[in-house]
């Protein structure tokens, strides 16, 4: 979708389940790359923190922070943690906030490409500082789509560039 038909009209016209897949593609394509704390730059505060959410929610929910710092989406933590909040999740935004000041969370964003191997993945799983917020993280029973596609409902207006 060109910039220009991104439009408050069009978004209005959207199904509401549908709202953030329509930031998340606009977003999406327009990235930064190659990836970075850099990357969500161009884009107003709303639109880097739904899309952020959504980038570490993924990661975590399916691997947790060891997964989330391997697979270098650790570069949206702090954008994401202003997102949960605005989105009414603080312990969320507190538990990456921890987790993103951990010696593990520090050496996993520190690895090369080169280092990054499936044994060095699996080095630090065992016993690590990241595991009891893994369990908190795990014990997080919330529907961050339905929030997601709430606020933008109820904030159209700051997702048309």
């Amino acid at each position: 979708m060109k910039e220009s038909e991104f439009t408050l009209e069009v978004l209005k016209c959207q199904e509401p389940s549908e709202l953030f897949w329509s930031v998340y593609n606009y977003v999406m394509w327009r990235e930064l790359k190659p990836l970075s704390n850099k990357s969500l730059t161009p884009f107003n505060k709303p639109m880097a923190e739904m899309y952020a959410t959504y980038m570490v929610e993924c990661d975590l929910f399916d691997g947790g922070f060891e997964q989330l710092f391997y697979n270098g989406n650790g570069i949206y933590c702090e954008i994401a943690a202003n997102g949960f909040e605005r989105l009414g999740q603080g312990t969320m935004a507190d538990l990456i906030r921890s987790a993103m000041a951990t010696s593990t969370a520090k050496k996993l964003m520190s690895l090369s490409s080169d280092e990054k191997a499936i044994e060095t993945f699996h080095e630090f799983y065992d016993n690590n500082d990241l595991s009891t917020l893994d369990e908190k993280i795990m014990s997080i029973e919330t529907d961050f789509a339905s929030l997601r596609n709430a606020y933008i409902i109820n904030n159209m207006e700051l997702f048309v560039p």
